[in-house]
């Protein structure tokens, strides 16, 4: 797996813009400060699901149903299905030095990390517990103390000893995390394999295009 995440981190799609919590557009009906409209800088690229080899190490563990069935038993759901997003269902993300992946919440529901390589600094993952009950939820209260550093914001948050070799499993729709900037000249790689309680799950094209570069709303298996 690592072998493969290596050989293609090169020719990964670069990310090197701003978002806000929520993966949305700007709201212009609300003021500046207000959550919609406060943008962060992502730096971070990704080898999309297309781009992976198919009879590869990734692809086979992320297409196994035993994946789906701990992801089920862990995040307590009647049914957990694979993806469809044919871009994002199984990807593999890429830190270089200096780069970071700003606080937000995912679109996908469940989110399964594989870490396949550490940055040499760097590169913490935070996440929140369960803070929001559907993606309408703003969850203003706990957003506004992390994202203005207030005092007792660090309390709101835990990071998450990653070695190589850490699967990690949670629902990013619902928690919301971040990758801290990462230093050093070792890359920090990440599989990420993305799962939903419901069938035929796509990101938007607006998030497919910032981080793939493109979209393609057409679901696998439709």
């Amino acid at each position: 797996m690592l072998a493969e995440a290596s050989a293609k981190s090169a020719a990964a799609y670069v990310t090197d813009d701003t978002h806000n919590a929520y993966l949305t557009a700007a709201d212009a009906s609300k003021p500046k400060g207000h959550l919609v409209n406060q943008f962060m800088r992502t730096r971070v690229a990704s080898v999309a699901f297309d781009e992976l080899s198919p009879g590869g190490d990734l692809v086979r563990l992320y297409e196994q149903q035993a994946l789906a069935e701990v992801v089920r038993r862990i995040t307590e759901q009647d049914r957990v299905f694979h993806s469809a997003d044919p871009l994002g269902r199984c990807s593999i993300n890429v830190f270089r030095s200096g780069w970071n992946h700003a606080w937000h919440f995912d679109e996908s529901e469940f989110t399964t990390t594989l870490m396949l390589q550490t940055a040499e600094q760097g590169g913490a993952f935070q996440f929140t517990p369960w803070i929001r009950r559907d993606r309408e939820s703003l969850a203003e209260e706990p957003l506004e103390k992390i994202l203005a550093g207030a005092g007792g914001a660090e309390d709101l948050y835990d990071d998450l000893a990653f070695e190589p070799g850490t699967l990690s499993i949670f629902a990013g729709r619902y928690c919301l995390h971040r990758v801290t900037e990462t230093a050093g000249d070792r890359e920090r790689l990440v599989a990420v394999f993305t799962f939903a309680s419901e069938p035929g799950f796509v990101n938007t094209p607006e998030t497919q295009k910032l981080f793939w570069g493109r979209a393609s709303q057409e679901p696998l298996g439709a």
